[in-house]
């Protein structure tokens, strides 16, 4: 069961436990760095080779480390965020605004990684290994584990059997890696005892809170993925051929014509730049409205996404009747 609102239900008191973060921490902490000596290595070529169409791939270049920069960022704030908190009724996973809470009459196993076989190992960041992936494995002695459950939720940073607990639930396993895996197993064990002597008949499963922010339809709407992409390459189209043809633009040129086709504004050529320039400035206001309200009116986020679009293209025809 999910839940995607109401993250200010009270998070289970209890005894916390934190996965070793060593090994992910540092694997992050050191792509960080390598990411942002080689986006200041595209930023100090972009600035000390003169403007061509080279420039617009370095540009490309430095967006994309960007881009991996905000990603390993989140990876690693995702990492130090990672805990199981043992209250007297459930085991809450955090994991950044994200919680697993599983009540502890839905566990009908707990059982250390090194009492099963991992017939396949998922791929995944060497250290951090947080996913919903099916679990390949088998037990070492019959009857540990329920049958014909595969669905399986990694907050883990080890797949090392050793490390590993599996948390076998009505609905799906969950994998954890406490530092003190002993002590876990010895808490949780407990915790279950006095839970059975007092479980009910009622029928519980574990459940996901989530921010209602993951769950927007915006993401998944394939109508607002096809405009954003027309905008964003028509935007990027701009920019590589204003680039491309910068080398052999005059010092001056005419940026504004009058009603009577006479020019009246006259600029240095770096002011073409502009015009790519408040193209994506107006694509990406035009996102953020559009997320606004897609929710709530998908017609009208609809029409604001496309006149991105149609900004692009009035922005082309102006680009190419001043530098052709």
């Amino acid at each position: 069961m999910e839940a995607k609102e109401d993250l200010r239900a009270p998070v289970l008191e209890g005894a916390i436990w934190r996965p070793s973060l060593l090994k992910g921490g540092l694997l992050l902490f050191g792509s960080i760095l390598l990411i942002l000596a080689s986006g200041a290595f595209l930023a100090l070529l972009l600035l000390t080779n003169p403007v061509s169409l080279l420039s617009f791939f370095l540009g490309l270049g430095i967006i994309s480390f960007f881009a991996l920069l905000i990603l390993h960022a989140y990876w690693l704030y995702g990492l130090v965020s990672l805990r199981y908190t043992l209250g007297e009724d459930a085991l809450t996973i955090s994991w950044m605004k994200q919680r697993e809470v599983i009540p502890l009459a839905s566990v009908v196993a707990v059982v250390p990684g090194d009492s099963l076989r991992l017939l396949a190992r998922p791929i995944h960041w060497p250290g951090y290994h947080v996913a919903h992936l099916p679990l390949d494995l088998e037990d070492k002695q019959r009857g540990l584990l329920p049958e014909n459950l595969k669905a399986t939720a990694f907050y883990a940073t080890s797949l090392n059997l050793r490390a590993m607990v599996l948390v076998a639930t009505t609905s799906r396993y969950y994998v954890l890696t406490p530092q003190d895996r002993n002590g876990f197993l010895n808490k949780i064990r407990a915790a279950l005892v006095r839970t059975g002597r007092k479980a009910s008949s009622a029928a519980v499963h574990p459940l996901t809170i989530r921010p209602s922010f993951y769950g927007l339809p915006f993401w998944t709407d394939q109508v607002v993925l096809i405009i954003l992409g027309i905008a964003v390459l028509l935007n990027a189209f701009l920019f590589a051929y204003v680039t491309f043809k910068y080398p052999t633009l005059p010092p001056l040129l005419p940026l504004h014509y009058n009603s009577l086709g006479e020019v009246d504004i006259i600029g240095r050529r770096v002011e073409v730049f502009r015009m790519p320039a408040i193209g994506a400035a107006v694509l990406l206001a035009d996102a953020l409205l559009g997320l606004l309200l897609h929710a709530k009116e998908r017609l009208a986020a609809y029409l604001l996404l496309s006149t991105a679009v149609l900004v692009q293209l009035l922005f082309a025809v102006a680009i190419v009747t001043i530098v052709y």
